[in-house]
């Protein structure tokens, strides 16, 4: 009778050979300091601040079915937040994973932390294969900064430069010459993923420049899941979310 142990240890060799896909949820970001779903709900219970009688009514509805059910989630679901207090929560969070992803950044710059992401996506790419896939349901960039940290290439689907366009001819889809390629599939979106008043998606750097005081530029749209999601691109368009910016001066589109 085989050896359990050393049939595991073939069918891991196997799929080693193979590249398997590497899939990223929020414990991958955790123990870097990205914030979870507790952080969040008391960044939103800390900052969101409505304006106006209905807002602020819907606001308190949503605060005391929180308290309530104790499940950020559970709650965005039960109380159906209007247009401006969904941008707000969008906003809201957008800021804290941003905040949060430059100090893991600015750790691995000084040499502080390293991510165990590296050394896998050095070992997977060792052998002839010049491309891996990462999926990842995160909306912080750790994946990329792994991919960065090895010198390897990374696409999320943009082009390359300060003002990226999604799904173009541009797009990479295969590594230059002599490189290895990370394909980074982002489920949910990410921090710097935006979508201007035409309905372009735009991937931006994080210059708070571009985000004018008088106006609340992220907006949130309601999937069907439970809670909310900045989805990412290869879904439906009724459940795309992205942060809009006011580049042009017609109305954004819903």
């Amino acid at each position: 009778m085989p050896d359990p142990a050393e049939e595991v240890v073939k069918l891991a060799q196997k799929c080693i050979e193979k590249v398997p896909v590497i899939v990223l949820g929020s414990g991958a970001s955790r123990p870097f300091g990205i914030s979870g779903m507790p952080e969040l709900q008391h960044c939103l219970l800390s900052h969101v601040n409505p304006t106006g009688t209905s807002d602020s009514n819907l606001w308190r509805n949503f605060t005391d079915e929180l308290r309530r059910c104790n499940d950020l989630e559970l709650a965005l679901h039960n109380v159906h937040l209007s247009p401006s207090l969904e941008a707000e929560v969008v906003k809201q969070t957008r800021r804290l994973m941003l905040d949060d992803d430059l100090k893991v950044f600015a750790s691995l710059l000084t040499g502080q932390v390293e991510l165990p992401l590296s050394a896998l996506l050095r070992h997977l790419l060792r052998s002839t294969h010049s491309s891996v896939t990462v999926v990842t349901t995160n909306y912080d960039r750790l994946a990329e900064y792994a991919a960065d940290a090895e010198g390897l290439e990374h696409t999320t689907g943009f082009t390359h430069g300060y003002y990226r366009s999604f799904g173009t001819q541009a797009a990479p889809t295969q590594p230059s010459r002599g490189s290895r390629l990370v394909e980074v599939l982002k489920v949910h979106g990410s921090v710097d993923w935006f979508q201007d008043a035409n309905g372009t998606a735009l991937c931006l750097p994080d210059s708070a420049q571009i985000f004018p005081a008088s106006r609340d530029c992220p907006i949130l749209r309601k999937t069907s899941c439970l809670g909310f999601e900045m989805a990412g691109f290869g879904y439906p368009a009724e459940k795309r979310v992205f942060f809009r910016l006011p580049l042009h001066a017609s109305s954004p589109k819903q």
